[in-house]
């Protein structure tokens, strides 16, 4: 009974010991499509917001413990050619959105960096030095921001994943 009496002792210990809570970890992916016109980017991205587009309403329902939030994207200003947008401010041209999952307590923050009209140009080779110095910029902003030791909840900018969109001809 001895052994008996140990478990009933380890079963109170377990039932007074405080429920430990999981701090939130956020993890971000970023990714960029790069293609000329007409190769299905902006499809592509669409698509995969559609599959995270359910409403909280609809997962309160379901009694799901995942959450996403509503796709954004920085609203361009003025005229310009995709081109020149991608070049002076490739935010605007950036779609972002969260995925929380409430059981495992992570974020997921995407970001979607679509590069309008690439290969449209005379010159494609200028694009694509365009979109290598993007990646570069990236990298060395988050070499910035790791050696500031005052940054505590730093968003890697950095570039993941590059998709490019072979056109069909």
């Amino acid at each position: 009974t001895s052994r008996h009496a140990r478990e009933v002792d380890l079963e109170l210990a377990r039932l007074k010991t405080p429920r430990v809570r999981r701090a939130w970890q956020n993890l971000y992916l970023r990714m960029m499509v790069v293609g000329e016109s007409g190769t299905g980017k902006s499809t592509f991205v669409s698509n995969l917001f559609q599959a995270y587009s359910k409403s909280e309403s609809e997962e309160a329902k379901a009694g799901g413990g995942t959450t996403t939030t509503t796709p954004r994207r920085v609203p361009p200003s003025g005229r310009s050619t995709p081109a020149e947008l991608f070049r002076r401010s490739p935010e605007k041209l950036c779609e972002y959105f969260c995925v929380e999952n409430r059981e495992e307590s992570i974020r997921m923050h995407y970001s979607i960096q679509d590069t309008p009209g690439y290969g449209d140009s005379f010159s494609p080779q200028q694009r694509l030095l365009d979109i290598v110095e993007f990646i570069r910029q990236q990298q060395r902003t988050y070499m910035d921001l790791e050696r500031d030791l005052a940054t505590s909840s730093m968003i890697d900018p950095r570039v993941d994943v590059c998709l490019y969109f072979v056109p069909p001809h």
